[in-house]
């Protein structure tokens, strides 16, 4: 396939070695603002992948097209993975939507909440081409970091990760596309399944704000979920989890527990446990994932704005109490010093206000009226 990969960080670097492993013809473009991360791998031709764990990947130098030029690194591709933090979608979908074409699929890896809504607004608004298949997966496929400037190395992959398309009607071709890259994909209903899946969103501020004083003092570094989620910690993340569950339920779908979720993606590395906090707290995956050493990082950042936020919208939406959710936002905020909720895509901004439950399920299944 010739796939591209939008985004210069350690997923896009991930993502486009692995696929350039496997044979796929791949390209890697970074906004023109950080385009000079990427000007390394022009130079060597390639990046390097190390696999730190059991996993089915290769490891080695493959060969991966560094382009600095929108059009280019759109006009030929099948395929298309945004691969940025939720904060950076907008500014992708701005630069390449002029471009694309109703022949092309889009995944957003991940989407966050809303990620596909918001990148299909604004194409639309930058006058595309086409109109293309745009779906989003619940969460990055990839654990693991960037090594140096032409390297990475991996540490786990989700075994069984689920996607959707927005709007949900376009959701099987897309997914037969896709299947061609990541055979083991499922396919999900609509992007409420999708942004309601992430993990990050439930998992990462709650753990960090707990934490707060630790990742604050001067001590040596510790492993974020082996240590960061201890039995306490997880109850509340699981408080959050339950809020999670409810909200799904009240808009029709059937959310996969977490618990569940984690040893189906990450059972073949050795995930085990009872509990939700109990694999998080032994999974072989995070073996190397060291906490923040800041507050400012994104797991508020972005994890709040882009998915606890419009956790709490749907809550106000469907009547389902968040008092966890909201709990964790407004200690965030106050650590930080910051209105998060002033900078969140939320149903309000992506133009989602204001609808009954009935006409928020409808626009996510046509995308009519949207």
């Amino acid at each position: 396939m010739k796939v591209t990969v939008l985004g210069g960080g350690n997923g896009a670097f991930i993502t486009a070695a692995d696929l350039a492993g496997r044979g796929h013809r791949v390209k890697i473009y970074e906004a023109p603002e950080f385009s000079k991360a990427l000007e390394p791998v022009k130079e060597r031709g390639g990046i390097e992948l190390e696999v730190r764990a059991a996993l089915k990947l290769s490891a080695g130098f493959w060969p991966v097209e560094a382009v600095f030029d929108a059009r280019q690194a759109v006009e030929e591709a099948e395929i298309i993975l945004l691969v940025v933090p939720a904060f950076a979608q907008k500014r992708f979908a701005e630069l390449v939507g002029p471009h694309l074409t109703d022949d092309q699929v889009v995944m957003m890896s991940p989407g966050n909440f809303g990620g596909a809504i918001e990148f299909a607004k604004i194409i639309k608004e930058k006058g595309a081409k086409g109109r293309p298949i745009i779906m989003e997966s619940e969460c990055m496929i990839y654990s693991g970091f960037k090594g140096s400037p032409t390297s990475a190395w991996v540490s786990g992959f989700k075994n069984g990760m689920r996607a959707a398309a927005f709007p949900a009607v376009d959701g099987a071709r897309g997914i037969s596309v896709i299947h061609q890259i990541y055979p083991q994909t499922q396919l999900f209903h609509n992007v409420i399944e999708t942004g309601l899946g992430n993990v990050n969103t439930v998992f990462h501020a709650p753990i960090l704000v707990l934490n707060a004083g630790r990742v604050e003092s001067d001590k040596d570094e510790f492993l974020f979920y082996w240590e960061g989620c201890s039995p306490s910690v997880g109850r509340v993340v699981e408080g959050v989890e339950a809020e999670r569950m409810a909200l799904g339920k009240a808009l029709g779908i059937q959310p996969i527990p977490f618990k569940d979720v984690m040893i189906e993606w990450y059972g073949h590395q050795g995930a085990k446990g009872e509990t939700l906090s109990k694999i998080m707290a032994t999974n072989p995956a995070y073996e190397w994932d060291t906490a923040p050493r800041d507050l400012h990082h994104r797991f508020l950042l972005e994890d709040i704005p882009y998915g606890m936020v419009a956790m709490e919208d749907l809550g106000k939406l469907t009547g389902v109490p968040t008092p966890l959710t909201t709990a964790v936002i407004e200690l965030a905020c106050r650590l930080l010093d910051d209105d998060l909720r002033a900078k969140a895509r939320s149903l309000p901004s992506l133009g989602l206000a204001g609808l009954t439950v009935e006409q928020f399920k409808a626009v996510m299944e046509t995308g009519k009226g949207f």
